[in-house]
């Protein structure tokens, strides 16, 4: 998933990026300058995001299968009532007519 590979470079950007703050964490000018806990904060939220995105991927799978089960399981059935219509020589004829396939 494109989101889910476009998160895992930037987590890997910012854990280089930290891995530099804390080589420099005696470097006063660069700490001051240089949030690392709100790095620490949003990586832990996009991860909490991406959870729940592929999550919800799934659901979406679940039911796009289900509806795609459903769909074909009327489509089939209504195909042969109306096949049976047209066999049958009925004034239901017409209506059936109007619905082919």
């Amino acid at each position: 998933m494109e989101i889910t590979n476009k998160l895992e470079k930037f987590i890997q950007r910012v854990e280089a990026l930290m891995n530099v703050l804390r080589e420099q964490r005696n470097n006063l000018h660069i700490q001051n300058n240089v949030d690392q806990f709100y790095y620490m904060e949003k990586l832990a939220e996009l991860r909490v995001l991406e959870e729940n995105l592929l999550d919800e991927v799934d659901r979406l799978r679940y039911y796009q299968q289900r509806f795609e089960s459903e769909y074909a399981q009327a489509f089939c059935r209504w195909k042969k009532d109306v096949r049976f219509l047209n066999s049958l020589a009925i004034p239901a004829k017409k209506a059936a007519e109007d619905a082919k396939i």
